[in-house]
């Protein structure tokens, strides 16, 4: 992708294809948070390029979600800051034939409680599907709460999962 760059500086693909490369890079590289900034530089280059296309919104919101919000500084505001980029991404994606599955992983609202949307079969259930705008908007109120209130959640955690384990071991068996 760097040769690519070189040869022709404007080409937006070449530019998001190195952001993505080095974002692979970032948990098992001992300067990953080089290679965090340099991918992020990357991709605002990419959206400066063609800023009508949406990949780059994208893979901007999961690299702000996925890395930066867990590097240690400030993990609330860069969740809103992924959140603000997902929804930049559907805009920009609205309508899009190639883009529609994604739009619905970023955007997706369950309409199922969640004990309604255990076992393995809630996995195809689209009323369970959560987006990840929602999945993150519940991130952000978990970070919000005290850390009694925390406790209590990451058991309740535990036993949901206990529960659609089991669940998920019964819908084998049938």
């Amino acid at each position: 992708y760097r040769a690519a760059i070189k040869l022709k500086p404007s080409d937006y693909d070449a530019h998001l294809g190195l952001a993505l490369a080095l974002r692979g890079q970032i948990d098992s590289a001992p300067d990953g948070d080089k290679k965090m900034a340099e991918a992020e530089q990357l991709i605002e280059k990419a959206k400066t390029l063609d800023a009508a296309r949406p990949e780059a919104f994208f893979n901007h919101a999961i690299l702000t979600q996925e890395y930066k919000a867990k590097s240690g500084k400030d993990a609330n505001a860069a969740l809103e800051a992924s959140i603000k980029l997902f929804e930049e991404f559907s805009k920009k994606a609205a309508g899009k034939p190639e883009f529609a599955e994604a739009v619905e992983d970023v955007t997706a609202v369950p309409t199922k409680a969640d004990k309604d949307c255990l076992g393995a079969r809630a996995k195809k259930d689209k009323a369970c599907k959560r987006g990840r705008i929602f999945d993150i908007k519940e991130i952000i109120e978990f970070n919000k709460q005290s850390a009694a209130e925390q406790k209590k959640m990451e058991e309740e955690a535990k036993n949901r999962a206990a529960m659609e384990e089991a669940g998920a071991g019964a819908d084998d068996q049938k």
